[in-house]
């Protein structure tokens, strides 16, 4: 029938027909396709695998296992995986910045004390076990706390913790005093009681489990490789039992090459490249697939004071830190080394301090201020026909300046050597020294109650510096009461009274810097004991123009060692700047890079001047371990810093869960660090991760450690689909139509 009608059609019919039918179908999948279009939206999709590449190898040494991650290496490839593959009752959320409950729901007792856990509904590790209470005490309690347990950082973290089972889902941990961070240590993941109840603990670092782990994470996991002779692999697959979130990539594998060039020649396999100093650059604009992703931690470059150092004690030492702080350009550092200005450890409030401003001449002054001047400042006697006194002579007159200084026999005078032996009256001069001998026995010398500084009671002599500049001489009579203390008890005192007058003659030239001119053989204990001078305000001296560096009244050479690190190599990088930037205060400096092992035997020790290195901080932001005067030589008080006050404050700050009292003593404590400068603090590195562009939904933002940057692993995806909108679907299509057409 249909073919007796086509073909009575004439010849132009049927060519009409046709165009008919095609616009019909054509018009009809253009319809379609707007209502497609309109009534879905893309989602991820299962599917694929993210390959990611690194430099290492797997040894003896390399552990998946969650217990020797945390802490020491939590920065390291086994890190990366472990956080894959393993689970805590908590986990960091970089979104918020904060600890959020994982495998278990928390509440904390009214007198945040006692923390109780309540694991979640139908958790199972890898193998199909359920996770029950008893997994949550064997790894807190049966290990943790065990003596023989080799991570001492986690183990300290749960001292003296009372944990109890209430039942199969609830676990309490009780602390002896309030702790504000103390959740932070539940990011750690659980291992299961059931694969390694049977292993001693201090087997527990070289048994099997570690080399093939059975987790509650994300992903589990299948394979570990070493077949190819330039990297080694392990694999692993999504969990497809996980309760919580699962994730939509199928596969993450992680390549370990054995060095930097089998990397490179291999980058074209990999989605994504470590984030490491070693290996971000290599990445180039040619390899167009990936995309540079730019992140900090919460982590500070520091050069660290040695406070126990004689150089960097009393109040001539302070001047000394602080010059050091002045004479240092961050910004000039930061133009060179990319990453984020710090000016103090305390990363919760980081804010900038005018004390950690660059001020070469501000810092020029304090360098005067605490004994060291230039070579070329220090004046040079020129001999006369009349000028017929022995060396030692002339140069104790010039150091004291006592031309105008007019004397008068004193029997009483039985300790005072300058001015002379004799009592001065009368004086012109603005600035002199008052020195003398004292009794045996003496343990310290109060001069009109302020205690000298300096003062060495094995030394033979003690220095006073009077000067209208400083407040310590005014114009008229000024009395100097110089007291002898033995033990609290004052055994003997002297008098000096010295009267300031106005100028009448030409005085002899004042020397620049009298306090270097003292001979060796007169040399004073005390340079300039000066109780005014505070390095707050130090003297402004012009910037060093030429190579020259500061001596003190011994004529040695300012010179300043920094210990280092050879990797990461930004390290000594920032030291080579420093040097070149305190070259121009007057300070000769002398770099030690060592390797890691080295370098840290000499940390241990404290063997060293000054120190710069790197602090992470994190998860956890409590300044206890690293600025408390309780950490100073078994902890990670790297510069020795010992403040009362400051140690007072730390401990409240780490007790109180009130934020506005927490953040009101951070503040006072930032000041304190601040003023005293046991640290030259410069910045938080800044680190690329290079991943392909295919991989979507990746975000690094306010990560803590390396690791974070797998936080969202499950929102992580390659492909995607289309789907119906909610409410929506093909029997939508009518409605719709009937729509576009009216």
């Amino acid at each position: 029938m249909l073919k007796k009608i086509h073909k009575s059609f004439s010849r132009l019919e049927k060519i009409l027909l046709a165009v008919s039918i095609l616009t019909f179908f054509i018009s009809g999948s253009f319809i379609i396709r707007g209502f497609w279009v309109q009534n879905t939206h893309t989602v991820p999709s299962d599917g694929g695998e993210f390959v990611e590449g690194s430099i290492g190898q797997i040894d003896q040494n390399f552990m998946l296992n969650p217990l020797f991650t945390f802490g020491a290496k939590s920065n390291s490839a086994e890190a990366d995986i472990t956080q894959l593959v393993f689970a805590g009752l908590m986990r960091y959320n970089s979104e918020t910045e904060t600890q959020e409950d994982f495998l278990a729901d928390h509440t904390l007792s009214r007198d945040k004390k006692t923390y109780t856990f309540t694991l979640k509904k139908d958790l199972r590790w890898h193998d199909g076990y359920p996770i029950t209470a008893d997994d949550v005490i064997f790894t807190f309690r049966d290990i943790i706390q065990h003596p023989d347990f080799e991570n001492e950082f986690l183990r300290s973290a749960f001292e003296g913790v009372e944990i109890k089972k209430i039942d199969q889902k609830t676990v309490t941990f009780r602390l002896a005093e309030p702790y504000k961070f103390f959740l932070t240590n539940f990011t750690v993941g659980l291992i299961p009681r059931h694969a390694l109840l049977k292993t001693p603990v201090k087997n527990l670092s070289i048994d099997s489990f570690s080399q093939s782990p059975i987790g509650a994470g994300p992903y589990k996991f299948e394979t570990i490789s070493q077949k190819d002779p330039d990297f080694d692999e392990i694999r692993l697959s999504k969990f497809k039992d996980f309760i919580l979130q699962k994730p939509k990539i199928d596969f993450i594998t992680f390549r370990l090459y054995h060095s930097t060039e089998e990397l490179e020649k291999n980058i074209d396999e990999l989605d994504g490249v470590r984030p490491n100093l070693k290996t971000e650059d290599m990445v180039d604009t040619k390899h167009q697939k990936f995309e540079k992703l730019s992140f900090n931690l919460p982590q500070y470059i520091a050069v660290f004071i040695n406070m126990e150092n004689d150089i960097f004690k009393g109040k001539e030492g302070k001047k000394m830190r602080w010059a050091l702080q002045l004479a240092t350009n961050k910004e000039k550092i930061l133009n060179q080394i990319p990453g984020k200005r710090i000016d103090t450890p305390l990363l919760e409030i980081d804010e900038k301090n005018w004390l950690s401003e660059y001020d070469l001449q501000k810092a020029s002054g304090a360098l005067k201020d605490s004994g060291w001047i230039l070579k070329s400042k220090i004046p040079q006697e020129k001999p006369t026909e009349e000028n017929t006194e022995s060396d030692t002579e002339k140069t104790t007159e010039k150091a004291i300046n006592t031309n105008n200084l007019h004397a008068v026999p004193s029997e009483k005078a039985r300790y005072l050597k300058e001015p002379s032996e004799l009592l001065r009256t009368d004086t012109t001069n603005n600035s002199f020294f008052i020195t003398g001998r004292f009794p045996e026995g003496t343990t310290s010398i109060k001069v009109n109650n302020y205690t000298l500084q300096k003062f060495d009671q094995n030394g033979t002599e003690w220095t006073y510096k009077a000067s209208t500049e400083i407040g310590t001489l005014k114009k008229g009579q000024n009395t100097y009461k110089i007291q002898f203390i033995k033990e609290d008890q004052i055994i003997d005192e002297e008098t000096i009274t010295i009267n300031l007058t106005e100028q009448t003659e030409e005085p002899a030239a004042e020397p620049k810097e009298p306090e270097t001119q003292t001979p060796e053989t007169e040399e004073p204990t005390e340079l300039t004991d000066d109780p005014e001078v505070q390095p707050e305000e130090p003297a402004v001296e012009p910037e060093v123009t030429k190579e020259e560096y500061r001596v003190n009244n011994k004529n040695e050479e300012l010179t300043l060692k920094i210990l280092t690190a050879t990797s990461p190599s930004y390290l000594k990088d920032t030291a080579e700047i420093i040097k070149e930037q305190w070259k121009k205060a007057g300070i000769k400096v002398e770099i030690e890079a060592l390797d890691n092992p080295e370098l840290i035997e000499k940390i241990k020790q404290r063997n060293y001047t000054l120190l710069l290195y790197g602090q992470n901080l994190g998860y956890n932001t409590d300044a206890f371990p690293y600025w408390h005067l309780s950490q100073v030589k078994q902890g990670l008080n790297l510069s020795e810093y010992q403040n009362f006050e400051a140690s007072i404050l730390i401990e409240e700050i780490r007790k109180t869960h009130d934020e506005e009292l927490r953040q009101e003593n951070l503040k006072k404590l930032e000041k304190i660090i601040s003023e005293d400068t046991p640290a030259v603090f410069l910045y938080s590195p800044e680190y690329i991760l290079n991943i392909n562009k295919n991989i979507k939904n990746v975000k690094i933002e306010n990560l803590s450690l390396y690791p974070d940057r797998f936080s969202n692993v499950e929102s992580w995806y390659i492909h995607s689909e289309r789907v119906f909108k909610e409410g929506t679907g093909w029997t939508s299509f009518i409605p719709w139509f009937w729509k576009q057409i009216f």
